[in-house]
């Protein structure tokens, strides 16, 4: 019995110290993922940009303003923002969450939901 937990306790400390963990995804893939801090870039793909910029431009007359939003700000509270229509999010590439895309004004913002900070910005596109 104390052989047991002794070699459990000697595969926990080994598996703590080495640095990184294993995490098996749904799909049957297994990834590493490292201890060290690494950044990754959420925005619109130029697939996404297209596909956005034609789908608006085909409505016709242009008649919003811009928002004035920059990236990597907050939305504030006081701006409501609408979901893309939903024939034309169909055909964008998915978000992870918690990200996801809003009209305001003319423009087509990328956006944290949970942070509320604005990760990209597609200026001046809504007719």
């Amino acid at each position: 019995m104390h052989k047991n937990i002794i070699l459990l306790l000697l595969i926990i400390s080994v598996v703590g110290l080495s640095g990184c963990t294993l995490e098996a995804a749904t799909s049957g893939h297994i990834s590493v993922r490292e201890d060290q801090p690494r950044s990754a870039s959420v925005n619109f793909s130029v697939r996404d940009r297209e596909i956005i910029a034609d789908y608006f431009r085909s409505l016709g007359v242009h008649k919003n303003k811009s928002s004035g939003l920059v990236r990597y700000d907050y939305l504030p509270r006081g701006i409501a923002g609408h979901a893309l229509p939903g024939r034309l999010e169909k055909r964008l590439s998915p978000l992870y969450l918690p990200y996801g895309r809003l009209i305001v004004g003319a423009d087509v913002i990328l956006i944290n939901r949970n942070t509320r900070i604005v990760v990209d910005i597609l200026y001046d596109i809504v007719t």
